[in-house]
């Protein structure tokens, strides 16, 4: 059983954070895995990068009207896996990860939990992986279920709604509620506690139901 992991990029998408991916990928135990890159660019910025990874590579110029499904569409046209996992190009995965999730029971589609690194702690991730490796790094993040982060505990607001929990930073809470330009809008950082990045089903099923 093969399974084919699809990360789109767009535009001016920081290929610092789609190495730090491919390289979680490119360690997964216990599983066939062919990985495609799918571009939406005015030029394809990833096309040597993806020869030296090794990992299969589409381009999609953007259209005129945003369509950001056009491209992972792409790249569901070329998959060869049983299954299809969609995800963003920003996450980073335990070695085991795509292996447990094929073991789970046959579901019609799966969202796996995750966690999410503030946008302000990258660059410090970043050059701790420069210096120490992936696996060392990802030890040192903390062990919040929500937040990933290297800076200490993360105060944060959880809330429920539909069914759903969702998280946001106390500071952006705060800032939400007391800005008169944030009514009817979400806060900035706010995020379903289930990984709604990550779309895991059959191959025939994508198809099914005509990709994004």
């Amino acid at each position: 059983m093969q399974l084919t992991v699809v990360l789109p990029i767009y535009n001016a998408f920081g290929y610092q954070r789609l190495d730090h991916a491919l390289t979680s990928l490119r360690r997964q135990e216990g599983v066939q895995l062919e990985i495609v890159v799918a571009e939406s660019n005015l030029q394809p910025g990833f096309a040597n990068r993806s020869k030296e990874l090794g990992v299969r590579y589409m381009f999609e110029p953007p259209s005129e009207t945003p369509n950001p499904g056009r491209v992972r569409n792409r790249a569901l046209e070329v998959a060869i896996g049983d299954f299809i996992y969609s995800t963003d190009a920003d996450i980073v995965f335990p070695p085991h990860f795509m292996a447990n999730l094929l073991a789970l029971p046959p579901r019609v589609w799966i969202h796996p939990p995750k966690r999410r690194l503030p946008k302000d702690q990258f660059h410090p991730f970043h050059a701790r992986v420069h210096a120490q490796g992936l696996d060392a790094t990802l030890k040192q993040l903390g062990d919040d279920h929500y937040f990933a982060t290297l800076a200490g505990p993360i105060s944060y607001r959880l809330s429920e709604k539909e069914g759903r929990h969702y998280t946001c930073t106390q500071s952006d809470y705060a800032m939400w509620r007391s800005s008169p330009e944030m009514r009817q809008r979400a806060p900035a950082f706010w995020d379903s506690t289930r990984n709604r990045g990550g779309t895991l089903a059959p191959k025939p099923l994508w198809h099914e139901v005509g990709g994004y």
